[in-house]
Parts: C-alpha cells; structure tokens; sequence
C-alpha cells in the first residue's frame, strides 16, 4: 500500500519567506526546546484541550506520557496534545485517538497555531514513524540544505544533522532514489508533499529536537582558605558534669482529622447507571442540585437529565434490579453507553483513595476501548491514573480471580466506553471515576 500527497500549485509558486528560526517557549526544562510559528504539524491527537497560556499547554503535555509535541493556538486558548508527529494516514489504533493538524504550514490554514516539540523519540530527535517520507530533491521550498547518497542508517543521516548547525530536519528514504539509501537535510520541514510506505521499513522524517540552549552550569567553587596551623595542645580540663535532662514535654495531641471534602468533578455526555434516591425539577444547576446532594449523605454523585432534571444517586454502576434491604422509594437509572449528549454526571463522595468506585467483586465495572495496562494491580492502575492530569476516570478488570492481577483502562471522557464489550464480570473488578479535579 502506497499513499502520496502532492500539492502542484506549491512548487509552481513563489517560495515562501523562511520562518523565523525557533526559539525556545519558555527557560530550557529538560524537555526539547524547539517550537515553530504558523505550523499545526499533523499527527495523532491525544486530547484537544483549552489552556490559557503556551506555559500551560506545555505543562498539560508534560503530565501525558504519551504526548510527544504540542500545539497551542493563542487566539482561542486551544492546546492540542499530540503523538506521531508527521502520520497522515488514518490512525487505526482505537482509544479514541484520531488523525489531525495539516500537513504544510505558514498557510491560511496554519496562521496562528503553533507547534512545539517536547519529548525526543531518536538520538535527541522528534521523529515520525517509520515510513513517513517529506521529501523535496528539487528544493522547492527553499529548504533543502543537502542531499547526501550512500548514508546506510537512519541513525547515521541524523548525526549528519546533528553536526549541521544550519540542519533542522532530516530525512532517511530509500524509495526514491531506486532503493539507493540517501539522506536529505533541510532547515526546516520540507512540508507540502509526503509519501508513506507500508511494510519493510524504508523511510524515516525527523525533526531536530535538542537545539537550543543548555542548562546553565553551576559558578565554579570558590578556593578553599588556607587552614592555618594548629595551636599545641594544652592539657586537657576535666570535663564538666552534665546538668540533669529536663523532662520533655509531652506532645501535643493530634488534631481530629477533618471530614473528607466533597469533589467537584464531571463528566459531560455521561448518564451513568446507578440507583437514585431523588430526582429533583425545580433546582439549579449544578449550584442547587451539588447543594441537594452534600446534603443528603448517602448521596455519592449526581447527574443532570437530558430533561433538565436533577437526579440523585448512589449505589455507582450497580446493576443489580434489587433495591437495598429498608430502602423505598429508590429506583435504578441511567445506563453504561457513552455518547448521552446533555448528560452529565457529577462525582461528589469518594470511597478508594480520590476516587469513587463500584463495588469491587460485582458485575459492574464498565470496559474501555483502547489497549489496556496488562499484569497491573489495583493500586498500580490507581496511581497510573493520578499520575496524568488527563485521567479522569479507570476500569480494573482482574483476569484470573484471586490472583491481584489484571487489566487497567484508563480513560479521559465517558466516550472511552466500549461500545461492543458489556459489564465485566469476576474476580475484584471496579470502575473508578476521579472525585477532585485538583488531583
């Protein structure tokens, strides 16, 4: 399979200005320095996020793992948070991840955004994967600095860009040239065209990641003074007679320890089963419908209707059709399919660490799609989970009952739900929702 992407108007055209040569967002982090002006460069988008600052957006990729670069558009406080920098073809992974940006730049389509890398993939460069080839042999971009023939390794292209002050981007590709491995260096991305390959690897486009300035270097120490020579020693006095211990105090007692604060976080398009013990019409939302259910203390999440009604719940993600002993009145309600544009459900009361979670043991834990964390135990999926900023919610499905071990999903919206899998089953499954926002 063969795809190719030209753009002829482009290479009849007057060459476009060089861009200004990129500077470093914000002081050197650890973290590439390397961003471009009026470039939505495409990839694969992880989460498209609002930030009010490039500050932000850098620091929301730096909590994703996976984020590799971003792109920040000032004027309407976008920050898009992408992997696979370069990959135009349709992404086919699932996790409702997708294909997106443009695959040139300073066009009508481009001003505004900008395109910052972060994380280095290859030798302290941020490149595509394999088989993505932007390649211009007749320069018309303007951008192409060197075409060298014979270079054997990907590896060996990218120290030749490494060595070229000038060389922002390098390009390894042996299908162009008659399977003779040659490697282009460039001053910037040759974008405007691209071709992939599937199969065999034989292309590589790698944008320079690691320029810019370096951390700063600690002052040198200052010289030791001399150590003058000791005085002789004088006999020694007998020593005092240590004074009695005083009695130490007793410590203060500890403090009672506060009653767990009430969270504040949503998910929207999100009518999550459970059982409700109120459903409310003439309260607002979601000021009067939170106030409802901080006051009622079995409430532990609260939704709003598609109706415009309030609904409080508890009992999370219970399917079970049978009310609880000494209980009227309550009813189950909503369900575990995503996409209920109008919905959303509020989390208020947590029972395992930050989180509120269905009863471990139950059918009642809802799968994602996505590929899971595979021999993860349920505290492992609970801290892979607090340690991204995106995570808002995790599935922990136990494979082999007994054992602690399982499979974690972890997920950003309701939208994670699977569509084909139902409820799991056996062993100490549960599904998590993050109870603060803070977290």
């Amino acid at each position: 399979m063969h795809f190719r992407m030209t753009n002829a108007s482009l290479w009849r055209a007057t060459p476009p200005k060089p861009p200004v040569p990129p500077v470093p967002p914000v002081p050197y982090d650890g973290f590439s320095p390397v961003c471009y002006d009026n470039m939505n460069a495409v990839g694969v988008e992880i989460a498209n996020l609002t930030a009010s600052s490039e500050l932000t957006c850098r620091e929301l990729c730096k909590q994703e793992t996976r984020c590799i670069y971003y792109v920040f558009q000032a004027s309407a406080s976008v920050c898009k948070l992408r992997q696979d920098i370069l990959a135009f073809v349709t992404y086919t992974g699932g996790g409702g991840l997708y294909t997106s940006g443009a695959t040139n730049y300073n066009t009508v389509f481009t001003l505004g955004y900008r395109t910052c890398l972060l994380r280095t993939t290859h030798f302290g460069f941020t490149c595509a994967p394999d088989n993505y080839a932007f390649i211009d042999s007749t320069n018309a971009t303007g951008k192409l600095l060197k075409t060298i023939s014979g270079v054997s390794t990907y590896a060996a292209c990218l120290a030749l860009c490494d060595e070229n002050a000038s060389c922002m981007f390098a390009v390894w590709d042996t299908t162009s040239t008659g399977g003779v491995p040659t490697c282009y260096l460039a001053s910037n991305w040759m974008a405007g065209g691209g071709s992939y390959m599937s199969g065999a690897f034989v292309s590589r486009s790698c944008f320079k990641a690691n320029y810019g300035p370096a951390p700063p270097r600690p002052p040198p120490p200052s010289p030791l003074p001399p150590v003058p020579r000791p005085p002789s020693p004088s006999p020694p006095s007998p020593a005092p007679k240590p004074p009695s211990p005083a009695p130490s105090p007793r410590p203060p007692l500890p403090p009672s320890p506060a009653p767990p604060p009430v969270g504040d976080a949503c998910l929207t398009d999100a009518d999550i089963l459970g059982w409700q013990l109120q459903r409310l019409t003439s309260v607002s939302w979601p000021a009067g419908c939170r106030a409802a259910c901080v006051a009622n203390a079995a409430c532990t999440y609260y939704v709003l209707n598609t109706d415009g009604s309030c609904s409080l719940r508890y009992r999370f993600i219970d399917s079970s059709s049978t009310p609880e002993p000494g209980t009227t009145g309550t009813v189950r309600v909503g369900g575990t399919s995503p996409y209920n544009t109008g919905a959303i459900s509020c989390f208020l009361r947590s029972n395992i660490d930050i989180y509120l979670c269905s009863t471990p043991g139950t059918p009642n834990a809802v799968m994602q799609n996505g590929n899971p964390f595979t021999d993860s135990t349920l505290n492992q999926c609970i801290s892979a989970c607090k340690s991204s900023i995106l995570c808002r919610w995790f599935t922990w499905d136990e494979l082999v009952v007994g054992s602690g071990l399982g499979n974690c999903h972890t997920g950003e919206t309701w939208g994670d739900v699977s569509t084909y899998l139902s409820l799991a089953q056996g062993g100490r499954d549960t599904s998590c929702m993050k109870v603060y926002t803070t977290s």
